[in-house]
């Protein structure tokens, strides 16, 4: 068969046949932001982490107020994880699961710190305080970056419930007696 009979026959085959045939591809539609998919899965695994710092200061805590705000912060907790891991794989990305290396030793400095204090709430409140400041800056640090509007408005809607529960556990904190003071 010759060339010029090989392309007769392309061009009078069926236009059925020559769609059928591979084209390239372009790049994907859609271009991952990595560094935003990374920004948002560090707030996942915060989230996650303060979660589980907050039921542990509940399960530790000697005052059911303060057992029933840090129960009510958990949940808050897990329902932001929740809406940050929905937004990464709305971004294409893939939501991270587990903890940060320095929240495995902030949710270890809890148990330790509850034991050794003899589950002292001025201690549990003390360290919730801590653990939301730390979670307050780690928002703003992401809220710093250049962000879709829809990524923006839920990280800065999170971050006004932070600073919320951060003001409560504050209130929490000034409304515990002094602590005793030791004689030698």
């Amino acid at each position: 068969m010759t060339q010029a009979s090989t392309m007769t026959r392309q061009r009078s085959a069926p236009h059925a046949l020559r769609r059928a045939v591979p084209v390239a591809v372009s790049a994907p539609a859609v271009d991952l932001d990595l560094e935003l998919i990374d920004a948002l899965n560090r707030l996942i695994d915060t989230c996650a982490d303060s979660a589980y710092g907050f039921a542990s200061c509940a399960d530790y805590s000697n005052i059911s107020r303060h057992r029933a705000v840090f129960r009510k912060r958990a949940q808050e907790c897990d329902t932001a994880r929740e809406q940050l891991h929905e937004l990464v794989q709305q971004l294409g990305g893939m939501p991270m699961r587990g903890g940060a290396a320095s929240d495995s030793l902030h949710r270890g400095w809890v148990a330790v710190h509850g034991t050794l204090c003899g589950l002292c709430d001025a201690s549990i409140v003390a360290e919730c305080e801590r653990g939301e400041s730390e979670t307050c800056e780690r928002y703003r640090q992401v809220l710093d970056q250049e962000l879709p509007t829809r990524v923006r408005t839920v990280v800065e809607r999170q971050l006004r419930q932070i600073e919320s529960s951060l003001q409560q556990i504050r209130s929490l904190r000034d409304a515990l007696p002094p602590p005793a003071r030791f004689r030698a």
